[in-house]
């Protein structure tokens, strides 16, 4: 069976939240749940689909834990 992950950045919380939601309503375990700040090729090697999501700040910038990845 594929296997799904959820990688967000969030800084006050409400991707965070929106992040595990989603996975909930898609039978996604809560344990393929990740900040970006986790964002690394050994997760990544793991799964076959991936759902990203970030908040955005100013003129549409990416939020701060998506730079380091």
């Amino acid at each position: 069976m594929k296997q799904t992950a959820i990688f967000y950045g969030s800084t006050s919380g409400n991707c965070e939240g929106i992040a595990g939601k989603i996975a909930s309503a898609l039978g996604i375990d809560s344990a393929n749940v990740f900040s970006a700040s986790e964002l690394d090729a050994s997760k990544l090697e793991q799964f076959d689909n991936f759902i990203l999501g970030s908040s955005t700040w100013g003129s549409g910038d990416l939020q701060d834990e998506w730079y380091g990845t």
